[in-house]
């Protein structure tokens, strides 16, 4: 009898799981207000855990599709065919996304572009507090929040999942496309940041205790009126860099990345080139902070040198090729460190800095980068880019299409 109890027990627990999975639905809704419900807000208002909310190819405007909020629900809004630019959610000067009740990365956003959004308080395309949501697939375009993240603000311990995500002309007063405060630690893989501007950090700023990961990260063409023309971070914050790449990004003092005030960044098989700042055009270290470069190349800064330090402030360098710029390569605070834990100063040799499209970062074969290759056997592969040139593909997805919102 305590055999068919329990057996009875699984059965309806199965039949219960059951019940709830099959349970999700998939919701419609279209610009024109057609589909399962008039607008984004209310599609989110009436359904349930798991159910998902499809936008059909448009622009969508207007009251319920600005200024929305998720309410904690653990719902996925896609578009339908899955291409950005074709789902463009125009805010008309209001602001976007609210993740604001502990959600999770259940509640997901993919798919779509989000521009002309505006968030004095920050976070003009979404405002994230206390909150994880999944963000994937997204162009953020033309969007301003005011104080903070003119793409994405993340705040009191917000830690977001973004992938496969472009911020393109955004502006803030800090980080023109993410602002990361108080505790938050965001990951950001595969990410572009592209001419987006700010007075401090033209791409992503780090403020207070915030902590993010990005991974294989691209920064072009960011600009700052001060500092941190690609990345300003203060106030003991401690960012990780693998693989991203920083070219053409501009500041009038610090070109690249800012780290002041307790603030040690790390940085894993990055690429710095042609970055331009009058102090340095490759990475600040100020009052207390130490930046730690492993495996990065520091190459043709435009203006400034390669890194700076204030007299309390110094990174730590080891297998980096640091060469050609305008301000110095093995200068100041790090001279001492040229020729020692495999740090090189060489031409890194890449494979063509005139590309019609974007400098091709890859190396030559005979670069000094290479793995394991003289005058560095001791050091892997140096930089975000293998060796191998040759073609190069771009999809227009990530190269430019949001252009054309």
């Amino acid at each position: 009898m305590r055999r068919f109890v329990s057996t009875l027990g699984l059965i309806l627990l199965a039949v219960i799981v059951f019940h709830q999975g099959a349970s999700a639905e998939t919701y419609l809704v279209a610009p024109d207000g057609s589909g399962d419900f008039p607008s984004i807000q209310e599609a989110i208002d009436a359904v349930e855990n798991g159910d998902i909310i499809e936008l059909t190819n448009g622009i969508f405007q207007g009251p319920g599709n600005r200024s929305i909020d998720y309410h904690g629900k653990a719902i996925t809004i896609r578009s339908q065919h899955g291409y950005p630019t074709a789902c463009v959610i125009d805010l008309q000067g209001n602001h976007g996304f609210r993740f604001q009740s502990g959600e999770g990365t259940a509640s997901t956003l993919q798919g779509v572009t989000i521009t002309n959004g505006y968030r004095y308080d920050g976070g003009g395309a979404i405002y994230c507090t206390s909150s994880s949501p999944h963000i994937r697939n997204c162009h953020f375009y033309s969007n301003e929040g005011y104080t903070g993240g003119g793409g994405i603000f993340c705040d009191y311990g917000a830690c977001p999942v973004v992938e496969d995500c472009d911020f393109l002309h955004n502006h803030s007063v800090l980080g023109g496309g993410v602002c990361c405060f108080i505790n938050s630690s965001p990951e950001l893989t595969n990410c572009t940041f592209r001419y987006n501007s700010a007075i401090r950090g033209g791409g992503v700023t780090c403020y207070d205790s915030s902590a993010p990961t990005l991974t294989a990260c691209v920064f072009s063409g960011n600009e700052a009126g001060q500092r941190g023309g690609a990345v300003h971070c203060e106030l003991n914050c401690s960012p990780v860099f693998m693989q991203c790449t920083f070219f053409a990004n501009s500041s009038f003092l610090y070109g690249g990345i800012y780290c002041n005030n307790l603030s040690c960044p790390a940085l894993i098989n990055c690429t710095f080139w042609n970055n331009r700042g009058t102090v340095c055009g490759g990475v600040y270290c100020g009052l207390y902070s130490s930046a730690t470069l492993e495996n990065t190349i520091i190459a043709f800064s435009a203006e400034g040198s390669a890194i700076y330090c204030e007299e309390r402030g110094g990174p730590t360098l080891s297998c980096c090729d640091v060469y050609g710029n305008a301000g110095g390569d093995w200068v100041g605070c790090i001279a001492a460190q040229y020729g020692v834990d495999g740090n090189i100063c060489e031409d890194p040799l890449f494979c063509d800095l005139l590309h019609p499209v974007i400098p091709d970062l890859r190396l030559h074969s005979d670069s000094p980068c290479a793995p394991f290759s003289p005058p560095n056997p001791e050091c892997n592969l140096i930089g975000a880019w293998p060796v191998g040139c040759g073609d190069l593909q771009y999809a227009d997805e990530d190269l430019g299409a949001a252009d054309a919102v």
